[in-house]
């Protein structure tokens, strides 16, 4: 379906007006902020329905906000709610299921990654004890040549 801009921004001018600040510094997460328009144009029969993430999105964009990261999540920046909710829906950890997955394959990548690094990690350690093992051995050798020429016994073996 789609949302005619004029009313949508109309919506979300009036909506930024009776439910959000202006900030300079703070973020608000953009799943809390579509929340709460989505509340305001049921309440106000502003719109029919969500215009969705990316129509919100665009909406926020041509109101002059800007779009950020905050802790991985998207965010808005200079906005915040004037009633933000008790728990915001990222620290709920609400994921949809493409979210989800997302999520599992950062992980199960990360595990994968940390269990190559430690394989790596005692490759190099075996191979710094081998090294030090080779050096003991010729450095030994050498000693025992030392002290065979300095008794006058042998004359070492080039």
């Amino acid at each position: 379906m789609s949302y005619d801009n004029t009313r949508l921004d109309l919506a979300v001018s009036r909506w930024l007006e009776s439910n959000t600040q202006k900030s300079k510094v703070k973020t608000t997460y953009a799943r809390d902020m579509l929340n709460d328009f989505v509340s305001f144009c049921i309440e106000k029969k502003a719109m029919k329905g969500s215009p969705g993430r990316v129509a919100f999105g665009s909406a926020l964009v041509r109101a002059g906000y800007k779009k950020t990261k905050s802790q991985g999540y998207s965010a808005w920046l200079g906005v915040v709610l004037k009633n933000p909710p008790e728990v915001s829906a990222i620290s709920r950890n609400v994921l949809t299921g493409s979210a989800l997955a997302r999520q599992t394959d950062r992980l199960a990548d990360s595990a994968k990654e940390a269990e190559a690094n430690q394989k790596n990690l005692k490759k190099e350690r075996a191979n710094d004890r081998a090294d030090q093992l080779a050096r003991m051995k010729v450095r030994m050798a050498a000693e025992s040549k030392e002290v065979i020429v300095a008794a006058g016994h042998l004359e070492p073996d080039s």
